[in-house]
């Protein structure tokens, strides 16, 4: 991140690509929407407060991106579509494979 040289875009282009996947995982997955648009948030105040540099904020939301993809391959890992897992999560939370 440090050889960026305009990281205030990168970080506002990333935030509007994450913005629009959380929208487009909220129409599924409501609960996991809302948890990924809190990261979101609280990595965006962080900044905005000057807690955070800016590639660390950038670093923050590639994190980010990389959690939202990994939850999207949760699915297919137990073949479940989109809407199968959204109701299933709340049962594999209490009651994880294999118990």
């Amino acid at each position: 991140m440090q050889h960026l040289k305009q990281k205030n875009l990168a970080f506002e282009l990333l935030k509007k690509l994450l913005n629009n996947e959380i929208k487009a995982r909220s129409r599924h997955n409501i609960v996991e929407a809302r948890k990924f648009s809190e990261m979101l948030e609280q990595s965006v105040a962080q900044y905005q407060k000057r807690a955070i540099t800016s590639a660390e904020v950038i670093d923050e939301l590639i994190k980010l991106a990389k959690d939202i993809k990994k939850a999207r391959g949760r699915g297919e890992s137990l073949n479940l579509n989109e809407d199968e897992l959204a109701f299933t999560m709340p049962f594999l939370r209490t009651n994880p494979p294999g118990m």
